[in-house]
């Protein structure tokens, strides 16, 4: 049973979760990106919500204007995929083949 209220493993590896050993070995890049959109279970997910959510009202606070607030919204969502995309890049050389 998955402790944070989630899917199995199992589940989350064939949806794309982050496998060392099937990224170097087998190329699969895409799970790269695919990992960043699962969630390991419900408290995963509130978690990240709440953390996003505190980041966005720091970055973008009520006041900005609509066209101000939609190109900060757009740049954090691109640094937030690119920053994702390279850490996962990162953890699956680094680390040992799992």
């Amino acid at each position: 049973m998955n402790p944070l209220f989630g899917p199995r493993p199992e589940t989350l590896l064939m949806l794309g979760a982050k496998s060392t050993w099937r990224i170097v070995e087998r190329l699969e890049v895409w799970r790269l990106l695919a990992a960043v959109f699962l969630h390991g279970g419900l408290l995963h997910l509130l978690g990240n919500v709440a953390a996003i959510l505190a980041y966005g009202r720091c970055v973008c606070p009520p006041t900005y204007m609509t066209s101000q607030r939609w190109r900060v919204q757009r740049n954090v969502c691109v640094r937030f995929l690119t920053v994702a995309t390279f850490t996962n890049a990162l953890s699956a050389t680094c680390m040992s083949a799992i």
